[in-house]
């Protein structure tokens, strides 16, 4: 999978749990984005773990996470 197609595929499972409307920078948190709250982030980590066919650590839903963060945890785990 090159870089776009991962960027494209990640775009695509933020897309899907928050919705189309939703602009989100990998600055955002549970903090800044109204509706992230405990159900959508769990959902999110399955559909991250699902779509990249990977394991997150546990740190990925027992510690606040951004999309940046989420993102490298994603890009650790495919390494």
């Amino acid at each position: 999978m090159t870089d776009q197609e991962f960027e494209a595929a990640f775009a695509d499972v933020l897309e899907d749990v928050f919705g189309w409307d939703v602009e989100l920078t990998a600055d955002d948190s549970p903090e800044t984005v109204e509706t992230w709250d405990s159900l959508v982030h769990i959902r999110l980590v399955h559909n991250l773990e699902s779509r990249f066919d990977v394991r997150l650590p546990d740190s990925a839903l027992l510690e606040e996470q951004t999309v940046g963060s989420l993102k490298q945890l994603v890009v650790d785990a495919r390494a």
